[in-house]
């Protein structure tokens, strides 16, 4: 027991105190253990066993398993061991409420002169919000991501119909903004009416009723009464609306108390509204939440008008005129999306960055800490990797839009096309360890120049790379080489992956062309077709060609060469060793460069 003038020490810190006795009974807690205690179990359990408490709390581990006497901090303290953050994972039990609260431990046996254990001592703290966090930035992060890669996505590749996509959209607006409700809406071009588009956050009665009074309430863009509103909305403001500042007939079924509603535009032009809301409870929307909002907004707007230019173009599809004006518009489209998914983008990013380096600096404060953060370090590592990943996907379609425009530009000047091919291999074999990458050049160190633009040319040989890379089996071989020819300089990149028919193998360097029999086997599976369609026109402005050598069942040869800067010897076949690279990381210029060849 702790002496009577000590107690209100241990009632003023901060995390539960507990001591055990040599069975296991607590013979004292502080104020703050008490209140632990009272969460999870009924009055008075501290004079039963261990066990018994254990099974009344439901104690759990973080995947749910039931967690055993001998593995509960008491038990292992009192068997001599001494816990802390790096050898005791949290422990979740259930309140009497049903919820899910979590526990951080550590403690130290009590021992007599003999050395001999008589008890434990015991510290606690309930770390649910932290674990909370954790799943609402994982949820929100997955949802962005997911939103981001539904515009990514060609039309009809998920088999969803329009409302289902909506819905879908609508969802995930609610994951990424933490809110309750959200709808979208969506203004008819042709007559100009505001039209529901998708809703979540209702009961079925409540969803019913919303279609059912919008559809009898349509109105015209024109005809909205409070013009002030409409002028922010059209200037690209993001407007808040307090319900208790509206008049008393002001209509309002879903009791909302304050609603943000967010511009969905196209360049400049006003194509619809989302709207959320937090039900009947006050909300103050920080300029964090807005900034979110914005963003979310803008991958909407996206999503929906390349939907809606995909449905135009199949239905032009009957009519060669109207094929090339729906191919217009979507060029134009590419261009301007290319340019604002930077915004949400850059958000994503400096978020991740921020929270990485007030984690950091926490850390460095509190090294002891690290090992309970190093689920959400791992969390920000892998979302650091999406957003590149989206980022490289963006690269693309601001290359297809400078190509159509006649402004992807070349700063040439000779370089080392030995060193571009080493380097570029090097680099996917730090991405992918597991993976063997064999490279054969023409002599080792000798340079063979080229007169090119060297970034655009790792930019070629890397998307090779990660084409054979992510459509071959992972336990076979890539193999890279690099040949001199007469006046030429040759690169190959040799899978053993399923191939290509006859019939496909012109049609991959097509501008969004997907071969759609051939799977991805290893990484993601998020493509637009731009991959080699770009690396083609790279080559071809280099004076070069490209080609691929292939058959159904036995892999596939793509290449590209170009001519050399000056004679460079044939060289002798035994001149070109094979090696296995060392595993040795370096930093990605593309860490996910999307390809588009199956």
């Amino acid at each position: 027991m702790v002496p009577e003038q000590f107690a209100p020490i241990f009632d003023a810190i901060v995390e539960g105190a507990f001591i055990f006795d040599a069975s296991g009974r607590i013979i004292y807690m502080n104020q703050a253990a008490k209140r632990i205690l009272a969460l999870i179990a009924p009055a008075g359990s501290e004079s039963l066993p261990l066990e018994e408490r254990i099974r009344l709390g439901q104690l759990h581990t973080a995947d749910g398993a039931p967690l055993a006497a001998e593995a509960s901090p008491p038990r292992r303290v009192l068997h001599g061991e001494t816990l802390n953050e790096t050898n005791m994972p949290d422990v979740f039990a259930t309140t009497h409420e049903g919820q899910e609260v979590a526990f951080s431990f550590s403690g130290v046996p009590i021992r007599d002169a003999g050395g001999a254990i008589t008890g434990a001592v015991l510290l606690t703290r309930d770390v649910t919000d932290r674990h909370q966090l954790e799943r609402r930035t994982q949820d929100a992060l997955d949802a962005l991501l997911s939103m981001a890669e539904a515009l990514m996505q060609p039309n009809g590749e998920s088999g969803n119909e329009s409302g289902t996509i909506a819905r879908r959209l609508a969802l995930l607006t609610c994951d990424v903004l933490g809110c309750r409700r959200v709808s979208i809406s969506l203004v008819d071009p042709a007559s100009g009416l505001i039209l529901p588009f998708a809703v979540a956050g209702l009961s079925p009665e409540q969803e019913a009723f919303y279609w059912e009074y919008q559809r009898n309430t349509a109105t015209r863009l024109e005809d909205i009464p409070n013009r002030a509103l409409m002028e922010a909305m059209r200037a690209g403001e993001i407007v808040h609306i307090d319900f208790d500042a509206l008049p008393a007939d002001q209509p309002n079924p879903y009791d909302i108390r304050d609603m943000l509603i967010v511009p969905l535009r196209i360049s400049d032009h006003f194509i619809g509204s989302l709207a959320l809301d937090h039900g009947s409870v006050a909300h103050d929307y920080t300029a964090e939440e807005r900034r979110m909002a914005g963003a979310v907004g803008k991958l909407l707007a996206l999503v929906i008008e390349r939907d809606r230019l995909w449905q135009q173009r199949e239905a032009a599809r009957a009519e060669v005129l109207a094929l090339e004006a729906a191919n217009q518009r979507m060029d134009e489209f590419l261009s301007i999306a290319s340019h604002e998914l930077r915004t949400p983008l850059t958000i994503i990013k400096a978020n991740v960055q921020m929270t990485q380096r007030a984690l950091s600096d926490y850390l460095r404060q509190r090294p002891d800490l690290e090992p309970r953060f190093e689920r959400l370090i791992a969390l920000f590592c892998r979302t650091d990797q999406h957003v590149n990943r989206l980022d490289r996907l963006v690269e693309d379609l601001l290359d297809e839009s400078r190509i159509q425009s006649g402004r992807l530009h070349m700063h040439v000047a000779p370089c080392d096309l030995a060193q571009i091919v080493r380097d570029a291999v090097e680099e996917q074999h730090g991405i992918n360890p597991s993976r063997v990458i064999t490279l054969q050049l023409p002599e080792e160190d000798r340079p063979v120049m080229i007169e090119a633009d060297a970034m655009r040319m790792s930019q070629v040989v890397t998307n090779f790379l990660t084409n054979a890379l992510k459509y071959s089996p992972p336990e076979t071989p890539v193999e890279a080489r690099l040949r001199v020819l007469p006046g030429l300089a040759r690169v190959e990149v040799q899978d053993h992956g399923p191939g290509l028919r006859r019939n496909q193998q012109a049609r991959v360097w097509e501008r969004f062309y997907r071969a759609p029999e051939v799977v991805v086997q290893q990484g993601s599976s998020v493509g637009m077709g731009l991959g080699l369609f770009i690396c083609k026109t790279i080559i071809e402005r280099h004076g070069g060609s490209v080609g691929v050598k292939s058959a159904p069942g036995q892999g596939a040869t793509f290449w590209f060469q170009v001519p050399l800067l000056g004679a460079v010897p044939q060289p002798k076949a035994s001149t070109m060793p094979q090696r296995r690279l060392p595993r040795r990381s370096r930093k990605a210029k593309h860490p996910d460069h999307t390809p588009n060849h199956h």
